[in-house]
């Protein structure tokens, strides 16, 4: 298990059932899939820090009465991990930020939540970059952003030597702040 997780909840505008569910999760594993990524959502949610994160117990319903899907995103299908994701990056020494995404799958995140964002039910995405068993520190805690946004935003949050623990509020573009 990884020392990092890239969680979230997609909140949605209505709630979908039945066959449009189905073809939101389809596009979501799609999404992911075309930038190099995974997600996983709801019960599948493999990571059990993420587990425990959103209470999702083992039983098989998701009755989504929160209005919301909580998801996990991995380095592939059958991890819990996002290493490959996270590693790769080149940090400053001198203001503690990150220098270069280098080889790092941070950027596939942005791209992913720029595709998704174009979705009928969302309204909007909270994602958050955690240490596992960890906190946000509250500076970082509701970030509000456009997708596209997101990594110029992640690199200019100051931590030494490691992606910073940040939740962020994923607007549409030209949403106001939520």
């Amino acid at each position: 298990m990884s020392d990092e997780m890239i969680t979230g909840k997609i909140y949605f505008l209505r709630v979908p059932f039945g066959r449009e569910y189905e073809d939101f999760i389809a596009f979501l594993v799609s999404c992911a899939v075309d930038n190099q990524i995974w997600i996983n959502t709801g019960e599948q949610i493999r990571n059990p820090d993420a587990r425990y994160k959103y209470s999702i117990d083992n039983s098989e319903s998701n009755d989504l009465a929160e209005k919301y899907l909580p998801f996990e995103i991995t380095d592939a299908k059958n991890t819990d991990e996002c290493n490959r994701i996270m590693r790769g990056m080149w940090y400053r020494d001198t203001d503690f930020g990150i220098a270069d995404w280098g080889n790092s799958g941070i950027p596939n995140i942005e791209n992913f939540l720029v595709q998704i964002m174009e979705h009928d039910l969302i309204g909007y995405v909270q994602i958050s970059i955690d240490l596992a068993h960890g906190y946000t520190p509250s500076a970082y805690a509701n970030l509000d952003i456009n997708a596209s946004d997101f990594c110029k935003i992640l690199m200019s949050l100051t931590n030494h030597n490691a992606v910073p623990t940040a939740q962020f509020n994923i607007r549409k573009s030209g949403d106001q702040p939520l």
